[in-house]
């Protein structure tokens, strides 16, 4: 392996970590506690996305983005009935409204991912749904 190509790695996992940090922060400061492994399996599934500006954001008030969001990742690698997305994708745009229409996509697909997971692989979460429904402590945080 060249010198360049090592310098090179190293620079992409620094890029990498600090995704990451950036992302474990701000799910302590909204009171999610995401699992670290959670957004790290998230960030590596989406790849360079994460670090491109026009991607590494969902906007939630474009339909098309929700749509590709619900069909190529709660559907097709969550597994989730199309009932079940909806209900999820509608709680985590509720829980993170207080972010404005771009959600960091990391935070958000490691989210619903964290939500879809109920007691078997066919129900959701509704336990940690319910608890999640913090909007006083989520707007507490970032309006003051």
């Amino acid at each position: 392996m060249k010198l360049n190509d090592i310098y090179h790695k190293k620079e992409m996992e620094k890029k990498f970590l600090k995704q990451i940090d950036n992302v474990v922060t701000s799910s302590q400061k909204l009171g999610l506690n995401l699992p670290e492994n959670l957004l790290v399996e998230i960030a590596e599934h989406l790849g360079p996305s994460i670090y491109e500006v026009d991607s590494k954001f969902v906007n939630t008030s474009d339909i098309n983005e929700i749509q590709l969001v619900k069909n190529e990742f709660l559907i097709k690698e969550l597994n989730l009935s199309e009932s079940q997305s909806d209900i999820l994708l509608d709680q985590v745009i509720e829980i993170t409204k207080p972010l404005k229409n771009k959600k960091n996509r990391i935070l958000f697909y490691a989210l619903l991912k964290d939500l879809s997971q109920g007691d078997d692989s066919t129900q959701l979460n509704q336990t940690k749904i319910e608890s999640l429904s913090c909007w006083e402590k989520i707007k507490k945080f970032l309006f003051g």
